[in-house]
């Protein structure tokens, strides 16, 4: 379908779609600095086996749906 400028419309409006997508993966980033503060304590509590930067990505490909 075509405006009345000759431009085609679209059913996305992409600049709003990529506003949205930079700004949930930004949340996500801010988060993780929040958690750790949270769980600070706890963690110096417990020596962990593995590095901290190591345990977060396989916590999370074991957690998530990525293999089914």
């Amino acid at each position: 379908m075509l405006l009345s400028n000759g431009e085609r419309m679209t059913l996305w409006n992409w600049r709003i779609f990529w506003t949205l997508e930079v700004a949930g993966v930004l949340a996500v980033v801010a988060l993780i600095p929040y958690t750790l503060t949270l769980q600070g304590p706890m963690l110096k509590q417990y020596p962990l086996p593995i590095p901290l930067a190591v345990l977060v990505p396989v916590s999370y490909l074991a957690c998530s749906d990525f293999g089914s």
